[in-house]
């Protein structure tokens, strides 16, 4: 018995969505390039309280963070960047791409 004209097999199309207007897109690796300061480490290791090494990495960092993203940006990220509680500081002055990945975060969420 054939099967009957409106029984026709039915085609599965995809037609993609776009995304609603408030969803966030997936982060985008970013080519932020800040250069690592030069910084004497032997100098971090006679400091004893968090506050004066804080206050010595951020005199460190601030030149370079200022260069790349200027003023509007560059105290925030820096105060960020030397968050003891979020950063490994000594890795933060010896590791480059460490320290483009923090101030690369810092920049993100600060909507740049």
């Amino acid at each position: 018995m054939p099967a009957p004209a409106n029984s026709m097999p039915q085609q599965m199309v995809y037609v993609p969505m776009p995304a609603a207007p408030n969803q966030q897109q997936p982060a985008q690796t970013s080519a932020l390039h800040v250069p690592l300061p030069q910084f004497d480490h032997n100098m971090l290791n006679t400091l004893q309280d968090a506050t004066s090494r804080r206050q010595v990495i951020g005199n460190a960092v601030y030149p370079a963070i200022n260069s790349v993203l200027g003023e509007s940006y560059a105290s925030k990220i820096t105060g960020m960047v030397i968050d003891e509680n979020a950063v490994d500081l000594v890795r933060l002055m010896q590791d480059q791409a460490y320290f483009n990945k923090n101030v690369s975060d810092a920049y993100t969420l600060l909507g740049g």
